[in-house]
């Protein structure tokens, strides 16, 4: 059996001091492992720069960002606790959580979600809602009686922000499909229709 470093030895005594589980400790032990081997030296050699470019090299290699934060969280237990460096862990970055859209609904669904509201009343907001892109706050601030915000066609401006109409993009163009849940109320009597940036700046007064 080969003989265990100095090194090695203490990182072991400190994980098993702190009652790291037999996994987690091969675990953390295979991380400094691998970022030794990569740059050909002892880890106790490598500064801070070191582990900076270890941590683009592993984000070129399309590493997720679990792992990437598994390995962050090695090194500032390496720095930190083995070498008593108090001063790097901290400099050592996480890598963000990347930010999913949720999937966009089906036309079937979103008419499907509009005929299960029962209240007339929530299902003209949560229409308009939709057809027009808008936040919570633009829906519960809309009236009627100005037509900066309400067409005759039921289409709506979000605000006056000419940028943002519609799904929330400038220029976007989309119809509701015409259906008992869009139709409930003569304002929704035609198809609701999404003005585009021009459209908007042409009827601004």
């Amino acid at each position: 059996m080969a003989e265990i470093s100095p090194l090695r030895r203490r990182m072991i005594e400190d994980m098993t001091v702190r009652n790291l589980s037999p996994a987690t400790q091969q675990s953390y032990l295979h991380a400094v492992s691998k970022f030794s081997r990569y740059f050909g030296h002892s880890p106790d050699r490598l500064g801070l720069e070191d582990v900076r470019a270890f941590q683009v090299h592993l984000a070129s290699t399309g590493i997720s960002w679990g792992s990437l934060n598994r390995t962050v969280c090695v090194l500032r237990f390496f720095y930190g606790v083995t070498l008593g460096q108090d001063a790097i862990p901290e400099r050592i970055a996480y890598a963000r959580e990347p930010r999913k859209l949720p999937p966009a609904l089906s036309g079937d669904e979103v008419i499907r979600f509009l005929e299960a509201v029962s209240s007339l009343k929530a299902r003209v907001a949560l229409t308009t809602a939709y057809a027009a892109g808008l936040r919570v706050s633009e829906v519960t601030s809309l009236d009627a009686s100005d037509p900066r915000h309400v067409e005759p066609s039921g289409s709506a401006i979000a605000g006056g922000d000419a940028a943002r109409i519609g799904a929330g993009w400038n220029g976007l163009r989309w119809s509701l499909p015409t259906s008992s849940a869009v139709t409930a109320t003569p304002m929704f009597a035609t198809t609701p229709r999404i003005l585009d940036a021009a459209s908007v700046a042409s009827s601004a007064p």
